[in-house]
């Protein structure tokens, strides 16, 4: 029997009433009731952020600071480690330069421009004797020009190199070094710049047809000008000048010396000019000298599928013709050999007919009566 129960008029079977919270939402309910947790984790990616700007900031500075194989500093004559030590701490700070000792110098390396460039004033006003080198960045390319005239001006060729798109720092006539007779060849520095390789497209300059090349590698080690010692140039020495002619401590441009007295060597006392190249100084850097062995050239394996080479109609007639004349030979060369021995034969058949009928007619082999005749 089922249980029945009537209230206003409805009618309910096998059911239970349900209360109001077991109901299901409404749509509208659930969009009010619709809510987005905070991320707790955002004050985190905003921290991350200021890191990440303020290390690309700090990237910057040193990009915009440092200068790639700054070159180092040669200090001579350092009588005491820690006072120079001392003095440098003054305007740097223990990790903006270290120093290395050998038993010439004293070798003082920077990482950043600023650094340098205190170290290199910090030098001169305390009157060391040191040298070092031109930054790469700064360091002009040289190239040759050829076939200008002896006598084109500097200013002309600098103006001619200006229109074209490059700034020229120098330019030096080539002299021979027998007679100093003018060549036409120049020696130009130009700035270093983006379009620098383009100057070797150049063919033409002042009307006249020219080639811009590559200057020969030096042979030796650069002599400075200034102390005559080898290894460095004038432009970043400052060491006590050494005359090239009598060896005293003044520039050899105010040498009083004649020509008579006999010359001496400010780098081994010799009887000779300082820029000598037998002077024992010199032997002994180029004997020091590490040898390069040559290069030995690298292996070429064949190509397996390396396709065969398209040959002309003219190679291949060329080879068409060589192959029929080698078969013409060789058929020549093989009648010739049939006919020296078929030759014997048909003589030899000619002169004895009759002892060949008879011999056959006895059954006698064809040999046996060769061999009779």
């Amino acid at each position: 029997m089922s249980f029945q129960s009537k209230s206003n008029g409805s009618k309910y079977t096998n059911k239970r009433n349900l209360s109001y919270s077991s109901l299901s939402p409404k749509t509208e309910e659930n969009k009010s009731k619709f809510f987005c947790t905070p991320n707790r984790y955002s004050t985190l990616a905003k921290d991350d952020d200021i890191d990440n700007n303020s290390s690309s900031n700090i990237g910057q500075y040193h990009k915009s600071s440092e200068i790639s194989n700054l070159p180092p500093v040669y200090i001579k004559d350092v009588s005491d480690i820690s006072s120079f030590t001392s003095s440098l701490l003054s305007i740097l700070k223990p990790s903006d330069f270290i120093c290395k000792s050998i038993p010439s110098h004293l070798i003082v390396r920077t990482q950043f421009r600023e650094h340098y460039n205190l170290l290199l004033t910090h030098l001169m006003d305390t009157d060391a004797n040191f040298h070092t080198y031109q930054p790469k960045v700064t360091r002009p390319l040289r190239v040759v020009i050829r076939n200008l005239h002896p006598t084109t001006s500097h200013e002309d060729i600098i103006a001619g190199l200006s229109d074209l798109g490059h700034h020229v720092s120098n330019v030096h006539n080539i002299k021979r070094f027998s007679d100093k007779t003018p060549l036409p060849l120049f020696f130009v520095d130009i700035n270093s710049d983006t379009n620098n390789l383009d100057i070797y497209k150049i063919q033409f300059l002042l009307n006249t047809k020219i080639v811009v090349e590559k200057p020969h590698p030096r042979k030796g080690p650069p002599q400075c000008h200034i102390c005559q010692t080898y290894g460095h140039t004038r432009s970043y020495c400052h060491y006590v000048p050494r005359c090239v002619k009598c060896g005293e401590e003044h520039l050899s441009v105010s040498c009083n010396k004649s020509k008579d007295s006999p010359a001496k060597c400010a780098l081994c006392s010799g009887d000779h000019t300082a820029n000598f190249k037998g002077c024992p100084a010199y032997k002994k850097l180029n004997k020091n000298k590490p040898k390069i062995s040559p290069k030995t050239p690298p292996t070429v394996f064949p190509d397996a599928q390396a396709k065969p080479k398209a040959r002309s109609y003219a190679e291949a007639a060329a080879n068409n013709n060589s192959t029929a004349d080698i078969i013409t030979t060789v058929l020549s060369q093989f009648i010739t050999n049939l006919n020296s021995v078929i030759g014997p034969l048909i003589s030899l058949l000619t002169k004895n007919p009759i002892l060949l009928t008879s011999n056959q007619k006895q059954g006698t082999p064809y040999s046996a009566c060769l061999e009779s005749s």
